[in-house]
């Protein structure tokens, strides 16, 4: 660990986009984050805990995903030291900060204003997070990643300040201030110091640690019942937002148990994933009976994958 002098400043990396999973937009900003300051990603990769949990708002069902500490401890114990601002009425002044300051930044944006998510623009208002990488200040544009999960190639897009503070001060307009999300608006991300340790993946010093989470884990498995329980042909769209989500997640979850080398958690994941496929195919057949039986044989597997995964990879008091 080497600490930041007085008056230093610890560039970011070459950038290299990390493309290798998409979980959502937060976490695929977060990730990126880290890559720019060259800190491994498996720090949150190994740290956190997938939950199901019921969205009533647009009656679906989501994936959460719950690190097993702090995440600012987390950050902070790798050299990178986060600020959280609720909201700012100036976003110009903050961007320069960033700028002078060599950080990285994330912020919540209104898809509605975002010409290029076309589903959205215009449409539907819609919350979404963005990573600022680089800030041009003589000529007023930040580079912005916005990966959409469909898309396995992303890039750097150009955007000028005034459009950003356009598609910011929707998201405050109607989600912040409107009180439909209360959760800070505005990340600023500092590398404090490098740390040149190992991230440890060897079966013994696993990080995950889910004494506190068991329980939650068990009420996926009730989560998913009901689910199976509202399946009706007139909750297929939201059946497949749903299914759509827990496929991302399950993708990661492959990726991740494959680094560390459970194959036993790895092989039912693969399966599990092969289920959502043919959920979301019989889907658009309209054959709810096959959906059905699809969806109880995911939900078996669950129960065996968190056997499995309690039994191999928390440390369980």
């Amino acid at each position: 660990m080497r600490m930041i002098k007085k008056g230093e400043k610890l560039m970011k990396a070459h950038f290299q986009i990390f493309n290798d999973i998409y979980i959502n937009c937060k976490y695929h900003a977060i990730l990126n984050m880290l890559n720019a300051f060259n800190v491994d990603v498996n720090v949150i990769l190994y740290n956190y805990i997938t939950i199901y949990k019921s969205s009533p708002q647009y009656n679906t069902y989501k994936p959460e995903y719950i690190t097993t500490r702090n995440l600012q401890d987390i950050l902070f114990e790798n050299g990178i030291l986060e600020e959280k601002i609720d909201y700012t009425l100036n976003l110009f002044e903050k961007i320069k900060e960033c700028n002078r300051n060599d950080c990285c930044a994330i912020i919540r944006v209104d898809m509605y204003e975002i010409p290029y998510h076309k589903e959205y623009f215009k449409k539907k208002h819609y919350r979404r997070y963005v990573l600022l990488y680089d800030i041009d200040i003589e000529k007023g544009i930040v580079k912005i990643l916005d990966r959409e999960k469909n898309n396995i190639d992303s890039e750097f897009i150009s955007v000028d300040f005034k459009q950003l503070s356009k598609w910011y001060n929707s998201y405050l307009k109607n989600f912040y201030f409107s009180k439909i999300d209360t959760d800070c608006t505005l990340y600023i991300f500092k590398q404090i110091y490098k740390n040149n340790s190992q991230v440890i993946s060897n079966n013994n010093e696993f990080l995950f640690d889910i004494t506190c989470y068991k329980t939650e884990l068990y009420n996926n498995i009730k989560t998913l019942q009901e689910m199976y329980t509202k399946i009706k042909p007139d909750s297929y769209k939201t059946l497949k937002i749903s299914l759509s989500k827990i496929l991302l997640a399950k993708q990661a979850d492959k990726y991740r148990f494959n680094k560390i080398g459970k194959s036993q958690c790895e092989e039912i994941i693969k399966q599990q994933m092969n289920m959502i496929t043919v959920m979301l195919y019989y889907i658009e057949k309209n054959d709810m009976d096959k959906v059905k039986e699809q969806l109880k044989n995911f939900i078996e597997l669950e129960e065996k994958f968190n056997f499995y995964f309690i039994k191999t990879c928390g440390r369980v008091k």
